[in-house]
């Protein structure tokens, strides 16, 4: 009996242990949200004399209650604002609690500052110019939702600069007045002064990223000057749409410098900032900076600098080299910067000649103190000068004033004062490029930042402005142009090709001839030259890009030479078009050095090599219209031949002969002969029928092309037909 009772004892104690564990176990669970629901039932499962048995419990059901908490970020915001100035402090206040809540929002400050509170709408924590809501609470807010604010503070006039205010934002639950959340916020009283404004361009386009500097009047300008302190310089970067704002600036007289990689400096002088206005907008219109090319530039810079030596106004490109022109009885000479202590200062009216191996915009390195009408002293010669105008202007927009006359550059020109055309550069083609109010292809105007060649045959001085008197018509526009064929010479990268030679029945000898354009000058230091030396010259220093003659029965000769100090190279000499040449001209070149002739109409170019220091080479063009003899082929004829085809054909000269069969699509089948003699009279030639691998060709029809090549330069083809049969 008692060994029954001690089994059983076990068994319940077993199933007691069960029931107790199983009474922990919740039924239901709920979200944790304020208002939700948890639901718990207990089961025990046990067994009692071999049988398993199930107890449950009653449910219990308990709600969750809501928890208030808020958070707002940043714990500690700063600013700064000039005395009777506004600034806005953003804060981002998020509900952490577990249910639905609004909170209170409230601000403290110094005495006689305000605050209040603005919606910010798209929550990118500035003001912006609709963003007008005042609230004074965040409104219904979600657990993890939050809402954007900003704190608009003003100070009083009377905050003194340098002291710090503290401001404090809260944030406190509707639900719970208990719960707030506090941001404790540091304004700092700036000076009261600020600078507003836009910087665009010329064109009207807002400039971005270019920086704007405010500097005390009194300090030197030096654009890239460190501030000491705020009280000296204080700078700011222009927005995407070109504006700026200098803020915190101590009262007082500024400078406003705009300046930037691409554009020229632009100074604003004697700006004032004062008690009663302390608030200045300065706008700017910046022109940008030419990009200069690598190679050969001629540069003109059209403004003048309070620090005008070349240095302080531009910065250079390593290794580049820079020359000026200073006119002498001579004929001129180059000075270079860093060896020759007459080098000029930079000045409107004045250009350069820069030289570079890479390719960079021009930097400005200071703010221009002005422009305006500039005068230039010309000397008999060539004189290298530049428009001193960010705007274009045709050639009819100079003066000349000599002998105490003004004169408009045309007229002064058909008085034999100066030359009625300049020369620019193009560094791209590396050459030269004309300026004429009337010359074919020529160029019509002076361009800002270019530098120009103008020629003067007396003393007098250039005017670079509207001259009083309006310029006399022109008395031709080169209509009087007969023909005209161009001549260019080619020297690795470097050029001369604006040469022309020609007949105009207005032509005459001498300087007065409107149609004889002397060359100026060479640009670069690897220079190419081809010019015209008339014997009508004046002077062995005169070199023409252009010589057109009256018109003539007789044979014409242009002589000229070709110059350059490249040492060992290939010089190459063409004519574009001398379709304009009439038929019953014979044209040759002839190189008198070589002795060797070019018939121009059947070629397009001669090449020659220069000796060990460069050196000049002198040629002629002759165009003969007495008769000449000139190369042909008769008609080609076909033979019978046992096997492949033979051919007779007559030379009027002796010739180089190449010979090729080709099919009748134009594939090449064999060349039979290449640079074989031929002699005036009939000729005969062989194709034995095999192609140019030696196998033989198919029967049918085949063209065969015959060229001729005489020492002159001459070059005819001829072709036809024929039909291969074994």
């Amino acid at each position: 009996m008692n060994k029954g009772i001690r089994s059983i004892g076990l068994a319940a104690t077993a199933s007691l242990v069960v029931l107790m564990l199983a009474s922990a176990l919740p039924h239901a669970r709920a979200d944790g949200s304020a208002g939700s629901t948890i639901t718990n039932t207990a089961r025990g499962d046990y067994t009692y004399a071999g049988r398993n048995a199930t107890v449950t419990s009653n449910s219990v059901t308990a709600t969750v209650a809501h928890v208030s908490q808020v958070s707002i970020n940043p714990g500690q915001a700063s600013g700064s604002v000039p005395p009777s100035g506004t600034t806005y402090l953003a804060h981002q206040v998020t509900n952490m609690g577990n249910g639905p809540d609004s909170f209170d929002l409230a601000g403290t400050t110094p005495t006689s500052w305000t605050v209040r509170f603005l919606r910010d709408d798209n929550g990118d924590s500035k003001r912006d110019a609709t963003e007008n809501t005042q609230i004074t609470s965040t409104g219904a807010l979600q657990p993890g939702a939050s809402a954007y604010l900003l704190a608009e503070v003003t100070a009083p006039s009377s905050a003194a600069a340098g002291t710090d205010a503290p401001v404090t934002i809260s944030a406190q639950s509707a639900s719970d007045s208990s719960v707030r959340a506090v941001a404790n916020d540091k304004i700092t009283v700036g000076n009261p002064g600020k600078v507003t404004g836009r910087v665009k361009s010329r064109e009207g386009v807002a400039v971005a990223g270019v920086k704007v500097t405010a500097k005390r009047s009194g300090t030197q300008a030096a654009l890239a000057a460190t501030a000491s302190g705020a009280s000296y310089a204080m700078s700011a970067a222009t927005a995407s749409d070109g504006s700026y704002s200098i803020n915190s600036l101590p009262l007082g007289t500024y400078d406003i410098v705009v300046s930037g990689a691409d554009i020229v400096p632009q100074q604003a002088s004697g700006k004032s900032l004062t008690a009663a206005q302390p608030i200045a907008s300065v706008d700017f219109n910046v022109p940008r900076a030419p990009v200069l090319q690598s190679g050969t530039n001629l540069v003109s810079i059209p403004f003048t600098f309070a620090s005008s030596a070349l240095p302080a106004v531009v910065g250079l490109t390593s290794g580049a080299r820079v020359a000026a022109w200073r006119p002498d009885p001579s004929g001129g000479r180059y000075v270079y910067l860093g060896r020759d202590a007459d080098f000029p200062p930079v000045e409107p009216g004045r250009a350069f000649v820069i030289s570079q191996s890479s390719v960079s915009t021009l930097a400005v390195l200071q703010a221009p103190a002005g422009t305006g009408t500039a005068t230039v002293a010309l000397k008999p010669g060539w004189n290298l000068i530049g428009w001193p105008d960010l705007s274009w202007a045709s050639l009819s927009s100079l003066g000349v004033r000599a002998g105490g006359q003004r004169f408009a550059f045309a007229e002064a020109a058909r008085r034999g004062i100066v030359q009625g055309y300049a020369w620019g550069y193009d560094p791209r083609a590396g050459d030269y490029m004309l300026v004429h109010p009337a010359f074919p292809g020529a160029q019509r105007a002076l361009e800002a930042w270019k530098g120009y060649w103008v020629r003067a045959y007396a003393d007098c001085e250039l005017l670079l402005s509207t001259p009083a008197t309006a310029p006399a018509p022109r008395p031709d526009d080169q209509s009087g142009v007969n023909w005209a064929a161009q001549l260019a010479a080619t020297c690795g990268r470097i050029s001369d090709r604006f040469n022309y030679l020609g007949v105009a029945s207005d032509a005459s000898s001498g300087t007065a001839n409107p149609y004889r354009l002397e060359s100026p000058p060479t640009a670069s230091e690897q220079s190419l030259d081809l010019s015209f030396t008339p014997a009508s010259a004046t002077s062995t220093q005169n070199r023409y890009a252009t010589d057109f003659r009256s018109p003539s029965s007789g044979k014409i000769v242009w002589d000229f030479s070709v110059k350059t100090n490249a040492p060992n190279a290939t010089v190459v000499l063409s004519w574009p078009d001398i379709r304009r040449v009439p038929p019953n001209y014979n044209l040759n070149l002839v190189d008198l050095e070589a002795g060797r002739r070019r018939y121009m109409r059947t070629s397009t170019s001669y090449s020659y090599t220069t000796g060990p220091t460069g050196g000049e080479r002198k040629f002629q063009v002759v165009a003969d219209p007495a008769p000449f003899a000139r190369l042909s082929i008769s008609p080609l004829a076909q033979m019978p031949a046992p096997s492949g085809v033979t051919l007779s054909y007559t030379l009027s000269l002796d010739s180089s002969v190449s010979v090729e069969v080709r099919t009748l699509s134009g594939m090449m089948v064999r060349r039979v002969a290449s640079g074989r003699p031929g002699t005036m009279g009939t000729n005969l030639v062989t194709w034995d029928g095999n192609d140019q691998n030696g196998r033989r060709a198919a029967n049918g029809p085949y063209l065969v092309v015959i060229t001729a090549l005489n020492g002159d330069g001459q070059m005819v083809k001829q072709s036809r037909t024929v039909t291969l049969v074994r």
